[in-house]
């Protein structure tokens, strides 16, 4: 497994306009099984950033499967759950204004931080993971890689 934690990956702007561009949208969905809400957004500059810092693996915008902004409102969680059709995901945390929300992979708890990168591999291994009941509303940037 490989779990990587990269604090101030994006800055409090960079991290404020991902929040700006979600509130604005009006391609915003619902996920019915979660209650959290989702809009689809490609950052090609993002990726790039990413592929720079982690050589490991090809993190660039060809090889993503998806990648969205995610507003949990207050009450909302993700159940355990295992991804197996992408090789990494990551998870970039846009506010830190809220309770709860931790990302847990297999086991280890990974706490919100404006910022902060978690990324992980995913569906090599199949890694259980899962988002803590949030009280607020929580901020993120979600992708996966195939």
């Amino acid at each position: 497994m490989i779990i990587i934690r990269h604090d101030n990956f994006l800055d409090k702007t960079e991290c404020n306009n991902f929040i700006k561009i979600i509130e604005s949208s009006d391609k915003v969905q619902k996920y019915d099984s979660d209650g959290r809400y989702v809009l689809t957004y490609k950052d090609d500059q993002l990726l790039f950033k990413l592929a720079s810092l982690y050589k490991f693996y090809n993190f660039t915008p060809m090889n993503i499967d998806n990648m969205e902004i995610n507003r949990w409102p207050s009450g909302t969680e993700q159940k355990p759950h295992y991804d197996k059709n992408d090789k990494f995901a990551f998870v970039v945390f846009l506010n830190e204004d809220f309770s709860g929300g931790e990302t847990v992979v297999d086991d280890i708890i990974l706490k919100p931080k404006i910022g902060r990168l978690i990324l992980f591999s995913n569906g090599i291994t199949g890694f259980k993971h899962q988002v803590k009941k949030i009280e607020g509303i929580r901020y993120t940037l979600i992708g996966w890689f195939k």
